[in-house]
């Protein structure tokens, strides 16, 4: 018997009354320090009110030693999905939430998804919904619609009005996506070595390795290429040019104009990231001016609410929480853990005060983590302990910890550890004040490198 199944045979018998025996107990914080899954999953149980009181808890020690042999664990093996006919007494959101945490069987997740959409966006000439996977040679086309893009590689892509974008290559290590008109931002994390990610208009490519940076193709005979964060090459038949944070590059013809991107233009292209309705994308200018960079940039008064369109009529109805659950559980049966953190985010804004939206926040940090969403991670922690805490606490804490060090922040993932073992202490602490003295070493390194 695996430990899976075996663990969820104890649960099992937990739920519906049966008083398990001290072996039985200790087998749980065995199997529990051993799974993350099972942990977060029967604490979320037990904070949901669905569960029997007084479970013993999986020992901080084991919990700490896992995480800090490798705070960047791989990613679980898929595991068999479980049929809980003996659970149907304690509740039906104690069900999905079982449900939604187990680890199934799951097929290959797809290198790219829309994640957000307003308006009549298409894909391949077929009405585009959130949620909808993308492969190579997709070809994503806004009309009076603005769309998001989620990339392997915890890249976003974000196109204004009236573009069209195509994905080269989203599976390779170098992943190119082409603009043939319109507007496109993009926001990635810095990627691994070797990893790279490159928007491509006409002869006009602009990479990066971790940036926030726009691309705008409005006239075929030029490209302008802007940088809110971060650095990227922009490479064209001039040669390659370097361009930094709050700069523009406009490339045409006759060459590579770059200046200080206008302030409305940054917020113009904050817009558009954040998935808003926007005007046309920033216009190339026809003769240029340095002392005026910012009158390339057109600003109009700010639309009203668009009226939505047919297609979106079915999303009026806000869904219960519950039913976000189901389909979080139906998304993780299929492996698609992006798709199941979308789901896990729509519940806490449309139920944020719900005990689901509460409980769920730490699983959805955990998943953020796993995508390779340190900063988003971090706010799920975070707002969880804010708004309480409770049976998860210990596994936010030690998520902020591991986020942190994700992030190579040595400032924060030293004062996350500090505040665990402010309020836990016990077995774990001298494994946890070890890697303080790590992070001292580090430092003192830093100091004396310059």
């Amino acid at each position: 018997m695996t430990a899976r199944r075996q663990w969820e045979e104890l649960v099992d018998a937990e739920a519906v009354g049966d008083v398990l025996d001290a072996d039985e107990l200790a087998t749980l914080r065995e199997i529990e320090a051993e799974l993350a899954s099972c942990r977060i999953e029967r604490a979320m149980w037990r904070e949901l009110g669905a569960a029997a009181e007084g479970a013993a808890e999986p020992e901080d020690a084991a919990l700490v030693d896992r995480a800090l042999a490798e705070l960047d664990a791989p990613t679980p093996a898929p595991r068999r999905h479980r049929s809980r006919v003996a659970l149907a007494s304690v509740g039906m959101a104690a069900a999905a939430m079982i449900a939604v945490l187990a680890w199934p069987r799951a097929e290959a997740p797809a290198p790219a998804r829309i994640s957000h959409v307003v308006g009549v966006v298409e894909i391949d000439g077929t009405i585009a919904t959130a949620g909808t996977d993308l492969r190579d040679g997709a070809v994503v086309q806004t009309f009076d619609g603005t769309a998001c893009l989620a990339l392997a590689g915890a890249i976003d892509v974000c196109l204004a009005q009236d573009s069209r974008l195509a994905l080269r290559d989203v599976t390779g290590a170098q992943r190119v996506v082409d603009l043939d008109r319109g507007h496109a931002v993009a926001r990635l994390q810095t990627q691994p070595v070797g990893e790279s990610f490159t928007i491509a208009s006409g002869d006009v490519s602009v990479t990066a390795v971790g940036t926030v940076f726009a691309v705008a193709r409005e006239h075929s005979s030029e490209v302008v290429a802007s940088v809110l964060e971060g650095e990227v090459a922009v490479a064209s038949t001039h040669g390659q040019q370097a361009l930094r944070e709050h700069e523009r590059a406009a490339v045409s013809a006759t060459g590579v104009e770059v200046r200080p991107s206008g302030a409305d233009e940054e917020a113009r292209t904050r817009a558009i990231l954040a998935g808003e309705r926007a005007p046309a994308a920033v216009a190339a200018p026809t003769d240029p001016s340095p002392q005026t960079p910012a009158e390339s940039i057109v600003v109009p008064e700010p639309e009203p609410a668009p009226e939505p369109v047919a297609v979106e009529a079915p999303r009026k109805t806000v869904p219960t929480a519950a039913a976000l659950l189901e389909r979080a559980r139906t998304q993780m049966r299929a492996g698609q853990r992006s798709r199941t953190a979308q789901t896990y985010r729509e519940l806490v804004q449309t139920h944020p005060r719900s005990p689901e939206a509460h409980a769920i926040r730490v699983a959805l940090g955990d998943l953020e983590l796993e995508l390779g969403h340190a900063r988003a991670a971090l706010r799920s922690y975070d707002r969880y302990l804010a708004d309480g805490g409770g049976a998860l606490d210990r596994e936010a804490r030690f998520g902020r910890i591991r986020a942190f060090a994700r992030l190579d922040d040595r400032g924060g993932e030293r004062a996350a550890i500090e505040a665990f073992l402010a309020r836990h202490g016990g077995a774990e602490a001298r494994k946890l004040r070890a890697r303080l003295q790590q992070l001292d070493e580090l430092d003192a390194l830093d100091r004396a490198g310059r």
